[in-house]
Formats: C-alpha cells, sequence, structure tokens
C-alpha cells in the first residue's frame, strides 16, 4: 500500500514535469502558470522530503514562486486594454491587430489633440516629421490646386513616413478633430527596438494606404 510519505515524495518528479512543460509555451501566461504549480510542487517536496523541512530550498522556492506571481499579474494587465484612457480604447478600436502590450507602447509616444481651429498637419512639397492618425471630426485636403474633404478614421503622413518623401498634399484637421501624432525620429527609435511592434504598424500602414487607394 503506498504511503502519505511515498505520495509526497514524488511531487519533486511533479514540480520537474511542470517545469519542463512551463518551457513548452511560448504564451507568456500559460509559461508563468505551469511555473508557479511547479514552484509549489517543490515546496510540498521541500517539506516533506526528510525529517525536517529543507529550509534555505524552501526559501528560495518561495522567492521564485513569489517573482513568479509578481510577473503574471503584470502580463495579465499588460495584455488588458481595461487600463486605457479613453481616447487610446477609441484608437485600439481601428487598430486591433496590434497586440495590447504593443499598443500601449505606440499610443504612449504619441501626443493627443483635439483644437478649436483649422491646424495644417501636412504641407504640399515640404518635408514631414511627424505621423497622424486621425480618429474624429474632418480633414481639408488641397492638392494641385483642388480641395476635398475626408473623414477619418484614417493616417496622415505614412507614405513619407515609409518612403521619406515630402508632402503630396496639403491636409488640415478642422476644428475639434481628435487625432494622435507621433513624431518620425520617436516612432524609428521605438520599432527599431520591437520587431513585433514594427511588423504591425507595417501591416496596419499597408492597409490604410490599401483602403485609400481603393477609394481614390
Amino acid at each position: 500500500m503506498i504511503t502519505t510519505q511515498e505520495i509526497l515524495q514524488n511531487f519533486v518528479h511533479i514540480g520537474a514535469l511542470l517545469y519542463f512543460v512551463c518551457f513548452l509555451f511560448r504564451n507568456q501566461i500559460l509559461l508563468r502558470s505551469f511555473a508557479m504549480a511547479g514552484d509549489l510542487s517543490y515546496l510540498i517536496y521541500y517539506l516533506n522530503a526528510a525529517d525536517k523541512p529543507l529550509w534555505s530550498a524552501i526559501y528560495w522556492n518561495l522567492v521564485i514562486l513569489l517573482l513568479n506571481g509578481v510577473m503574471l499579474v503584470i502580463i495579465i494587465r499588460d495584455n488588458s486594454s481595461t487600463t486605457f484612457t479613453e481616447n487610446e480604447l477609441k484608437l485600439y478600436s481601428r487598430l486591433k491587430s496590434i497586440s495590447p502590450p504593443d499598443f500601449r507602447k505606440f499610443a504612449r509616444l504619441g501626443k493627443w489633440h483635439q483644437g478649436k481651429a483649422d491646424t495644417i498637419l501636412t504641407a504640399e512639397g515640404q518635408p514631414i516629421n511627424a505621423l497622424h492618425f486621425i480618429l474624429e471630426g474632418e480633414l481639408l485636403i488641397e492638392k494641385s490646386g483642388r480641395k476635398i474633404k475626408a473623414t477619418p478614421p484614417m493616417f496622415v503622413g505614412e507614405i513619407s513616413f515609409v518612403t521619406k518623401d515630402p508632402a503630396s498634399a496639403t491636409v488640415s484637421a478642422l476644428p475639434d478633430t481628435l487625432y494622435i501624432s507621433w513624431s518620425y525620429a520617436d516612432l524609428t527609435r521605438a520599432l527599431s527596438k520591437n520587431d513585433s511592434l514594427r511588423n504591425a504598424i507595417a501591416l496596419i500602414i499597408n492597409a490604410d494606404l490599401a483602403k485609400k487607394l481603393a477609394k481614390s
């Protein structure tokens, strides 16, 4: 008959198996969850492996368990959109192909605007130093003497961001238009350090360009 002590002795194997499984996951929530389960199994083993608890091992295991727990909370928070501001939620609803952690970094690089007067975003033939995403309001586009109005959502300055060419049109945000702007320098620096964010932004910009071409 298997005794309770023999069962408890097997927790070292359960802990090792859980740690082995955790490293099979790319998903950080699953990885940390299985690692914490492994830590708990090791704790049970260290408490029962000998006549006295193995306190040195227990203390270090508790530290690792606590660290994994804190990291798990941070990861869950970063993957949630509940901490977004009202404007960030509006923007996220338009850019859902980007993950919440990457979106948070992207959004917080930008500056929000909602002016009471016309604001020139780009001037035809002039260099552009910022990418804009228009969420609400109306734009006035002037090119070669022609004027048209456009409604969001849309990017402004995305072609120049990719090609580094001057603006092909003068674009003005009309009063009360809500938009966010990123300086090319800040955005380029951030994208160079984050492959997943760079790929996500490239897909979003390409989709926006395709949409504009389909309407033209």
